[in-house]
């Protein structure tokens, strides 16, 4: 991340160790209303599931002189969301350093506290393991705004349990409950009455469990 004479902030990407870079996104100074950014990148590979995060240090028109916000990106750094609620703990206050600790969760050093996530943040390079379970679940788009689409697909039929959940770990939605047959299922998630953030689509099946996260926009 690249801050040029403190009004341009560039996300940069590196596909071979570092050896060539190339410039993925640009801000400025109306992304997320930054004034005074201080940004950390400290979760990479969203290909296998993971993410960019990162800290800004102060928002224009906050209520306090340090009012801060963590972003995050799910597309290699193309498209950003806040993901830090005020109404769901988290302080507004500068952030100095994130770091994800050893339990995955997200830890945000600020000059007020420190701070962490209620679950653990989706940065694991290691493959997912659907493919060997027969058991599939897939959210597109992501990130998306009002709805999106939902796709569970079974090897063999199972009892389903299909829910949403916020970021402090509330079922927030029941998408599916019951006996599924083996195949393929769309469902749909609306996402018009969910406020702007990460929620994590939560399944077990069959005595499997998986985690999908997603993103609404705004």
């Amino acid at each position: 991340l690249d801050l040029r004479g403190g009004e341009r902030i560039a996300v940069h990407r590196s596909d071979d160790g570092g050896q060539t870079w190339t410039e993925v996104r640009v801000f400025g100074p109306g992304d997320f209303g930054v004034a005074t950014p201080h940004w950390v990148v400290v979760g990479v590979d969203d290909r296998a599931g993971g993410a960019l995060y990162v800290g800004i240090k102060q928002v224009v028109g906050g209520t306090a002189p340090d009012l801060g916000t963590v972003a995050a990106s799910f597309d290699g750094g193309q498209t950003w969301v806040a993901v830090a609620d005020t109404s769901h703990g988290w302080g507004g206050y500068a952030v100095l350093r994130l770091l994800v600790g050893r339990d995955g969760r997200l830890y945000a050093a600020t000059d007020r506290g420190v701070y962490r996530t209620v679950e653990a943040v989706p940065v694991s390079s290691e493959p997912e393991p659907q493919e060997e379970t027969g058991v599939r679940l897939e959210v597109a788009p992501n990130p998306f705004r009002d709805g999106a689409a939902v796709t569970l697909t079974l090897a063999l039929p199972a009892h389903v349990r299909l829910t949403v959940h916020d970021v402090l770990g509330r079922a927030v939605a029941v998408l599916a409950e019951g006996v599924h047959a083996a195949g393929r299922h769309p469902l749909p998630l609306d996402g018009s009455a969910l406020a702007p953030g990460v929620y994590a689509l939560r399944l077990t099946a069959g005595g499997e469990a998986l985690t999908r996260r997603f993103t609404v926009v705004r």
